[in-house]
């Protein structure tokens, strides 16, 4: 076995179960163990938490009981928690124990709380010891119940057993390996070790855990639950003390919260439903007990009914919910749309009226186009009579220029005539 070191009044356990002392972090409370992917509380334990000196201070005293469990459950009295448990959780496990159990058998009930499962086993035939540490809650579930109680841990007892049951009290053990080993010598040959506990999934980080697996927060309370187990580590260390043979039911709270198992170092048998009737039909209270499978029976399939309803319900709410987001989103939309529209079509009456002066002025200007092209045309007949008018003095000035050269040559013939003339009449003299 190995010697887990733990301290009292610290914030932080010094190894896993397993031994392994590399904790990686997990949540606020717990740490997360990489070799047997268990959950190990940071906070500190005693070594001798399991042991009641005094019921208020000691973690399991009858205060656990009167006080925390009482409120939890919202009753007013131990006795409401008596009677709530017993139609509920205790008629459950009953159901399964007659499935797998040697019918009336000897059996030990360790943690036994309230006694409320022992009470139903007793009645259905079994030979019942119940273990609980708070000396109070033993006299008091012993007077009650009428429950052969034995005060302490199963360690206590030396008597063997055809099967043991630990229901929401493996989780709170400081030494699991121990308890194993314990089971282990004082089980009978073929006997069966029973156990619900808290089933932590290992593929989900604690942020993913609490998206996905939200219930299961409500376990992570580290000042009493030393350890949180998944199936697969819970199987691995049943295996290393000799328990090959293990088989899963479904957990009263669901798979996403517990895990209910029953183990054994033979293979598991289970009881027919012919030969649970008959053995029922054979004992004095087996006709009550039979009654109160049936009523619980029934109360499941009532609560399973509800809790259909409820689903039906809150997928009904959520898609309403959905809906009524839609309906905001388009209804913003909408507003969006309106406000965009409402501007578009300003800036369209806008944009008309600046057309419309645009047009008018266009008009203007293809008027005065027009009118200057009316003008232009005007101007080119003008200018291309006096073109013709120029070219018409022209060819005149050359008839003139022409006239005038012939006349110069006429001259110029005349001016050397009378040059001449000049010239024989001064010859002459």
């Amino acid at each position: 076995m190995r010697d887990l070191q733990y301290l009292e009044g610290r914030d932080i356990m010094k190894q896993c179960y397993c031994g392994n002392q590399e904790l990686t972090e997990y949540s606020p409370g717990y740490y997360r163990c990489g070799v047997c992917h268990t959950l190990v509380s940071r906070h500190g334990f005693s070594p001798d938490v399991s042991k009641v000196l005094s019921e208020e201070k000691d973690l399991y005293g009858s205060h656990y009981w009167e006080k925390t469990m009482v409120q939890e459950a919202g009753v007013q009295s131990i006795d409401a928690l008596i009677d709530l448990y017993l139609s509920e959780r205790a008629a459950y496990w009953l159901k399964y124990c007659l499935r797998y159990l040697a019918l009336g058998g000897k059996a030990a009930e360790v943690g036994c709380g309230l006694g409320q499962l022992s009470y139903l086993l007793k009645a259905a035939g079994f030979r019942m010891d119940s273990f609980e540490l708070s000396p109070q809650v033993c006299h008091l579930i012993g007077q009650r119940l009428g429950l052969h109680m034995i005060c302490g841990e199963l360690c206590s007892s030396q008597q063997t057993y055809q099967a043991i049951l630990a229901l929401d009290v493996f989780e709170h053990l400081v030494d699991p390996e121990k308890f194993l080993h314990d089971c282990g010598e004082r089980l009978e040959p073929g006997g069966i070790l029973i156990l619900q506990t808290p089933c932590y999934n290992p593929a989900y980080t604690y942020e993913e855990m609490l998206e996905k697996q939200p219930r299961f927060a409500h376990l992570l309370v580290e000042n009493q639950h030393v350890f949180l187990f998944s199936r697969e580590s819970i199987a691995a260390l049943l295996k290393r003390h000799g328990f090959t043979s293990i088989l899963f039911e479904p957990a009263y709270f669901g798979d996403d919260y517990d895990m209910f198992l029953f183990a054994s170092k033979a293979p598991l048998c289970r009881n027919t439903e012919e030969e649970i009737e008959g053995y029922l039909n054979r004992i004095p209270n087996g006709r009550i007990i039979k009654a109160l499978l049936q009523l619980a029976e029934q109360k499941n399939e009532e609560t399973n009914q509800r809790k259909a309803v409820d689903v039906q319900r809150s997928l009904a709410l959520r898609d309403v919910d959905i809906l009524n987001q839609l309906v905001r989103e388009k209804e913003t939309q909408i507003a969006q749309y309106r406000k965009a529209a409402e501007e578009r079509l300003e800036n369209i009456d806008q944009l008309t009226y600046e057309n419309t002066v645009l047009q008018r002025e266009a008009e203007q200007r293809l008027a005065d186009v027009q009118r200057l092209a009316q003008e232009n045309g005007l101007l080119q007949r003008e200018a291309q009579k006096r073109l013709e008018d120029v070219q018409r003095l022209l060819e005149e000035n050359k008839l003139l220029q022409r006239e005038a050269d012939k006349r110069l040559a006429d001259v110029e013939t005349l001016t050397k005539e009378i040059d001449r003339l000049a010239m024989i009449k001064r010859m002459k003299k």
